[in-house]
């Protein structure tokens, strides 16, 4: 483990063998700017970052599976690309970072938890079809723009989404698979074009695809 101190430093190279990142380790920590994350951390235990305003980069090692929560609750965190062997996300972990516009979940996990990533600067979220729901606030007061889901709409429609999640809800969503061009031009038949994602309205009914 890896117990916090008073002084606070711009740079921080956690050494390898380290497992956890205790709670509150750097609580506060105005002056922290970067941390460097051994490949042997398995959890980022409460509050562990919490109000490092200052901190924008970090990297999240293969190793890591939990963030506890309020872990990076108003830091200054620009990017979240989390790796595929997260399976927690705390409440209120990304909640208040000013600066975070990307997040990449994995699909580890299943659940999204209350205010996960409210009052965020969010823009663009990538969700993956492993998600079953999404607690109350967990997106409230971002500025939620598109997100990208791993599944197709029936699967995005099965999921349970709380109230308080309405920037998600207005967002632009993007389901994996295929769109098709069904104009018809002379005696061309309408071919079908794979993509990354098709761009349907999360409020769109079933009537309008």
């Amino acid at each position: 483990s890896l117990v916090g101190s008073e002084m606070c430093i711009e740079t921080v190279i956690i050494p390898e063998g380290i497992k956890w990142i205790e709670e509150k380790t750097f609580y506060g920590c105005s002056d922290l700017t970067s941390v460097q994350l051994p490949s042997t951390v398995e959890t980022i235990y409460t509050r562990a970052f919490s109000y490092c305003g200052r901190l924008t980069q970090i990297n999240f090692p293969q190793s890591l599976k939990t963030i506890d929560n309020s872990a990076f609750a108003y830091s200054g965190i620009r990017t979240a690309n989390l790796p595929e062997g997260v399976q927690s996300i705390g409440q209120s972990a990304f909640a208040n970072c000013g600066n975070l516009a990307n997040v990449t979940i994995p699909s580890g996990v299943t659940t999204i938890q209350y205010s996960t990533f409210e009052n965020s600067a969010l823009k663009t979220v990538h969700i993956p079809k492993t998600v079953t729901h999404i607690y109350s606030s967990a997106f409230y007061g971002t500025r939620l723009t598109d997100v990208y889901f791993g599944g197709s709409k029936a699967e995005w429609n099965k999921i349970i989404i709380d109230s308080g999640n309405e920037p998600l809800k207005n967002a632009t969503i993007h389901f994996e698979g295929h769109t098709c061009n069904l104009t018809y031009h002379a005696k061309v038949e309408p071919t079908c074009v794979p993509v990354s994602y098709t761009h349907l309205r999360a409020h769109e009914t079933a009537a309008n695809l």
